[in-house]
């Protein structure tokens, strides 16, 4: 059996045990392909590229960080009207994009730049600051340089050529040995920041015209390689520590609290389940070998709190029979890992977002079944009544408006209570 290629050259592919193969559900019941999603409005196409997340800041300003590194940041121009799409009333005001009131001005100049790496997932804490999780440099935090909070006025630096933020490392080391692979936080109330680092395969440079670090290509050699690498870790800001919670996870990817502090939800995307790191209670400090939610119809990406109490969690891939059956034959999987991206099958295009409770039933799903207008939804903020929506594969990020979702009937919980797809 061969290895796989740079940069998990020095691993071999591993036996997958039964218990971590993914058994999909059928796309039925509550997953039944539905148009929500369509109604989404696309924002700032072409110009925000691979922001995994949209974090909101306490001033109300949206921040994307692209694949690049660059933070983009831009501001919702409430009650505002005209037509879909960028107006051409841009120049030294930033572009406005969007439709109707969903219609927000994108800064002509960046905010900072937090490269080079590859930021992912992102939230401001309550002092203001941007912590990140850059999946080459760790977990980080960007800070006002001169004081204030977050705002989108003004460049990278200020008229004296002074850099309005500054960003220091948190946290690179946990537990005897790198962070490889940071990938998502949530924030607590007294400040401790709970974070996954995803693989032991950090992730390599792509070296197109415009090189980036290409995290997709190192979650493929992950999944290609069979082993359970991923960790869920937590920083102490009271003493600047870095502990690990938990290991042996199937790709540790999006995280969230759960609204009570009772666990943190912890997405395993290579066996298309949830899983739960009890905080309290009489599994507390324990990985539950009994899953939130498993055999999803999806791959899930990253996962969030909802206003409600609930989670938002997004699928952003559909089921590929064949990248399961292949599980079973590691000389494939070794042959698969060194296939160059351009001969390999094309990604489904397909958006989903599901709303899920603390117990782990399905209460909503919003699909763009074709992913025409929206797909592979990468990272969901609620805010106000809008879902603001990141994508790490594409040009865009998206909002959606949840009372005209509502409006709709998107509502599932009589067609999961009518179906039995548990």
């Amino acid at each position: 059996m061969g290895r796989l290629p740079f940069p998990a050259h020095n691993l071999a592919p591993e036996v997958v045990p039964a218990d971590r193969v993914p058994q999909p559900r059928p796309a039925a019941g509550p997953f039944a392909p539905n148009t929500a999603l369509c109604g989404a409005t696309r924002l700032f196409e072409g110009r925000v590229v691979g922001s995994e997340s949209v974090a909101v800041a306490p001033d109300g300003t949206l921040w994307m960080l692209d694949k690049w590194g660059v933070a983009h940041t831009a501001e919702a121009l409430e009650g505002a009207a005209g037509g879909a799409g960028d107006s051409a009333d841009s120049g030294a005001e930033g572009v406005v994009s969007g439709a109707g009131a969903l219609r927000y001005r994108l800064h002509p100049q960046p905010a900072a730049y937090v490269g080079p790496g590859r930021p992912l997932g992102f939230h401001f804490d309550a002092a203001g600051n941007l912590a990140i999780c850059d999946s080459l440099k760790g977990l980080m935090l960007l800070e006002r340089a001169s004081g204030g909070g977050a705002s989108s006025s003004g460049g990278i630096t200020d008229e004296a050529g002074a850099p309005r933020w500054r960003l220091r490392c948190l946290s690179n080391w946990a537990a005897g040995r790198p962070i490889t692979y940071a990938n998502d936080l949530d924030i607590a109330p007294d400040g401790r920041i709970y974070f996954t680092d995803s693989s032991i395969i950090p992730p390599a440079l792509n070296e197109a015209p415009r090189p980036w670090y290409d995290t997709m290509r190192s979650y493929m050699l992950t999944y290609l390689h069979g082993g359970a690498t991923g960790r869920l870790l937590c920083y102490n800001p009271a003493d600047g520590s870095t502990t690990q919670l938990c290991n042996g996870i199937w790709f540790a990817n999006g995280c969230a609290l759960a609204s009570d502090g009772s666990f943190v939800a912890v997405c395993e995307t290579s066996s298309m389940r949830v899983r739960r790191y009890w905080l309290t209670g009489p599994k507390a400090g324990t990985l539950d070998p009994v899953p939130l939610i498993d055999r999803l119809p999806g791959w899930p990406d990253n996962i969030c709190q909802a206003g409600d109490g609930n989670f938002w969690l997004c699928l952003v891939l559909p089921d590929m029979p064949a990248a399961r059956k292949i599980l079973g034959i590691p000389w494939l999987r070794s042959l698969m890992a060194s296939v160059p991206e351009r001969l390999q099958p094309a990604k489904p295009q397909w958006g989903c977002v599901c709303k899920v409770s603390p117990e782990g039933e399905v209460l909503q799903v919003l699909m763009d079944p074709t992913g025409g207008h929206v797909s592979h939804v990468s990272a969901v903020t609620e805010h106000r009544g809008r879902l603001f929506l990141g994508n790490l594969a594409k040009d865009y990020v998206s909002v959606l408006d949840l009372t005209a979702v509502q409006a709709a009937g998107a509502d599932v919980a009589a067609a999961a209570a009518a179906t039995d797809v548990q």
